[in-house]
């Protein structure tokens, strides 16, 4: 949600910021733009809608300059429009700038404005933002770091922003405050900041994370110098490895990002699982070793997380029920009562990006009540992963399409695996039961791939149902999530209608809606629920509704109640969603695919939902 994307070096700034755009497209966008620095001032370019309609008037105007500053735009302040897209300068056109994030307070800082006499030509806040730095450097007389260290104590809200002053043209300067940024500097000494250190890949060598309250200051053929934004005081800049390779943003021979991602499982899920459970576990017990009395002695385990990833959670909550006794809750990050937390707690935040505005509030909300937390995450060196007590990784690789698939099913590994772990230290497993455990879940990629394998049988499938207006997505207990799971896909990406549903809820209320035009995606396989599931299929029959069903291949009992299947291997109940979860992504896409919707980019959709 929303893409920074800067440069300064000694190249021609426009291509490199306008790869980097649009390695940020995933994000979601839109609106693009970017400024470039010559002779001194800031020249802007910008364009409503796709970054292509942008690089087609770069290409024919051909600019140049050393020293740029790019963005992708998901509007929240004013539409989507020309003059609401990024980079936005102060009225005297001084200063400069691209924004993400949200300043809550902006009404009020237009407001002191506009009795000094400052106009406007748009509805953002970063406008708003641009101008108060302009105001304070013209009432101070004092420079843009001036600027920006006294200002940003009075921004409400979280946001990242960079800014440059034509004034000091061979210098831009970076401004965490609450939001993800970072800095990537290349063995030519150039300099790339934004929002995302995977479209760094290519350009730099070694790259900053600006934590909460730090300010880069970057001078052309100088250095780089790190500040911390209350006190002015110098910090040392911690360079890391960049270790992300241009490659994996790239969709080779798959059509979409989406479909690649989707058949990436079998390999992302095992590496996931192989990174954390080598040794029996013992490499799970290196980052969680000082927690052992805790854990056991644990008073309730919090997940919060938002959209796919609380589906996750929910699944979860299943895992550590069944496998470590423990009374769980599940919470949507923007819900999380923090009143109910105490330091006995131990808190799983879940995000792929480890940007997630919601999540990371709750988790610090969590932190000043004393909990501890444990991060599940798919990004290295993200906010949350530098604000967790302990980071477990998956190991998805970068996911491009907006519609999480892979950063699904690698979280379901890590949830997994660590509520075995938690069953072991508080005694509700046995040595032999994890041994068996450790050997069930590292056959799941091998079933995950054959089920993708069905794909054309699942594509038929969605020409069959494509052009149908609504769907319900059923299932019970531990599938229940991935109903909701799929029903969510299924409104992303091809923009039908979708419900989830516990099948076991399904007669409260929403049965009304049951006729030949609302098809039913049940997902029905043998645990300790089928019985019941049985039960709502004949329903939904009885109510002329057609029934697709994903069960196990000889499961002759559901083949005979539903109107189509797909089929899956059997495993273990507990470990069923990482398998019923395949068909529904397949299905969301190729319907998608029929119904000639933008699958990686999905209207009005962000990846990385950084605003509150």
């Amino acid at each position: 949600m929303c893409g920074i994307a800067s440069y300064i070096g000694h190249r021609n700034a426009y291509p490199l910021i306008l790869e980097m755009l649009k390695r940020l497209e995933y994000r979601g966008y839109d609106s693009a733009g970017i400024a470039l620095c010559s002779q001194g001032k800031m020249k802007i370019y910008k364009e409503q809608g796709a970054i292509a309609a942008l690089a087609e008037s770069l290409s024919k105007q051909k600019p140049k300059g050393n020293l740029g500053i790019g963005h992708t735009r998901w509007a929240t302040h004013g539409p989507a429009t020309k003059i609401n897209a990024h980079p936005h300068y102060s009225q005297n056109r001084r200063i400069s700038i691209v924004h993400n994030g949200t300043v809550l307070n902006y009404y009020k800082l237009k407001e002191g404005l506009e009795k000094a006499g400052y106009e406007f030509y748009g509805e953002t806040d970063t406008e708003i933002l641009a101008n108060y730095l302009d105001y304070w450097q013209q009432k101070n007389k004092g420079k843009l770091l001036s600027a920006i260290i006294n200002t940003a104590p009075l921004l409400k809200g979280h946001s990242a922003f960079v800014a440059h002053d034509n004034q000091e043209p061979d210098s831009l300067y970076a401004c965490n405050l609450g939001g993800e940024l970072f800095v990537g500097r290349s063995q030519e000494s150039e300099y790339f900041i934004c929002s995302d250190k995977n479209a760094l890949a290519g350009y730099a060598d070694e790259y900053l994370a600006l934590e909460n309250g730090q300010i880069a200051v970057i001078q052309k053929d100088i250095n780089c110098c790190l500040l911390n934004s209350s006190s002015a005081e110098e910090l040392p800049c911690s360079w890391e490895k960049l270790k992300a390779s241009a490659e994996t943003l790239e969709k080779g021979s798959y059509p979409h990002f989406m479909l690649k991602e989707i058949f990436e499982q079998e390999n992302v899920v095992a590496k996931t699982i192989d990174n954390l459970i080598n040794d029996n576990g013992q490499a799970l017990n290196l980052s969680l070793n000082n927690w052992r009395q805790k854990i056991a002695k644990m008073r309730k385990l919090v997940i919060i997380a938002c959209g796919t990833s609380w589906h996750a959670g929910l699944v979860a909550k299943h895992f550590f029920a069944e496998l470590a006794k423990l009374p769980v809750y599940c919470e949507y990050a923007s819900e999380f009562l923090p009143e109910s937390i105490d330091a006995e707690d131990i808190i799983i935040a879940i995000s792929q990006s480890g940007s997630t505005a919601d999540t990371l509030q709750a988790v610090q909300a969590a932190k000043e009540r004393g909990a501890s937390v444990i991060s599940i995450c798919n990004v290295d060196g993200s906010a949350l992963t530098r604000t967790a007590d302990v980071s477990l990784l998956t190991i998805a690789g970068p996911e491009i399409g907006v519609a999480s698939t892979k950063a699904f099913t690698t979280q379901l590994a890590v949830l997994y695996i660590l509520s075995v772990r938690f069953g072991r230290w508080r005694n509700q497993l046995k040595a032999n039961e994890e041994k068996k455990i450790w050997q069930e879940i590292k056959m799941i990629p091998g079933k995950i791939k054959k089920i993708l394998l069905s794909g054309p049988e699942i594509e038929k499938l969605a020409k069959k149902y494509k052009d149908y207006p609504n769907f319900l997505f059923l299932g019970r207990g531990q599938n229940f999530p991935i109903a909701l799971e799929g029903a969510l896909k299924l409104k992303e990406v091809s923009y039908i209608h979708a419900e989830g549903l516990s099948a076991g809820e399904m007669k409260h209320g929403s049965i009304a809606l049951i006729d030949e035009q609302m098809p039913s995606f049940f997902i029905a396989v043998k645990d300790g629920q089928y019985d019941k599931v049985i039960n709502n299929l004949l329903e939904i029959s009885a109510r002329q509704g057609h029934i697709i069903a994903v069960t196990t291949d000889k499961d002759q009992i559901i083949i005979d109640r539903a109107d189509d299947i797909i089929p899956i291997p059997e495993c273990p109940p507990l470990l069923y969603p990482f398998l019923t979860v395949i068909p529904t992504q397949l299905f969301a896409y190729y319907v998608a695919r029929e119904r000639g919707t933008n699958i990686d980019k999905p209207r009005n959709l962000a990846k990385a939902v950084t605003v509150e």
